[in-house]
């Protein structure tokens, strides 16, 4: 009499998930036990203003800048904020903020992008910039700009929240 034997699994090791999976378990915790503050020794050229700009909006909803702000900063980094960038407000019609006092975050996340004639056999510049594109989006907090130039001159570009057509540079 023959029985059937149920077949045997395999287990598949895979060493790529196995080898995520402690990467992600070590640097997890790394990054749950370190004291951010403290092993920073305080914020590097514009992070301030996007670190507060950030709990702004989270805790406050808006962007003004106020005492709470940097209450929450000197909480957290005992050395404070440096090199915040601030600006007056103004209405959406242009006027000025009818509250003088009030101060918003002054990062921009859109740019003008200049042109200008350059010898490439002197290396130096033939005349005066002009504007090429007058809201050149950055999103990211190194100053990158999102366009691209093609072999032809032709530049891609994203303007403000759009992305604008192909425009050749002259």
């Amino acid at each position: 009499m023959m029985v059937d034997r149920p077949a045997e699994r395999s287990v598949q090791v895979r060493p790529g998930l196995i080898a995520a999976a402690v990467f992600l378990c070590v640097y997890g915790t790394l990054a749950l036990t370190v004291d951010f503050p403290r092993a920073a020794l305080g914020f590097k050229s514009d992070e301030a203003t996007y670190y507060m700009m950030a709990y702004s909006l989270i805790e406050d909803g808006d962007l003004s800048y106020t005492k709470d702000d940097l209450v929450r900063v000197w909480r957290e980094f005992p050395s404070g904020p440096a090199g915040v960038f601030l600006q007056k407000g103004r209405t959406l019609r242009g006027a000025p903020d009818p509250n003088p006092n009030r101060f918003y975050y002054g990062k921009s996340f859109i740019y003008p992008l200049f042109a200008a004639p350059f010898d490439l056999d002197h290396l130096e510049l033939t005349g005066a910039g002009v504007p090429a594109v007058e809201s050149l989006l950055s999103t990211n907090a190194n100053g990158s700009a999102q366009l691209t130039i093609a072999d032809n001159g032709t530049l891609a570009h994203v303007s403000g929240a759009t992305v604008s057509s192909a425009a050749p540079i002259a």
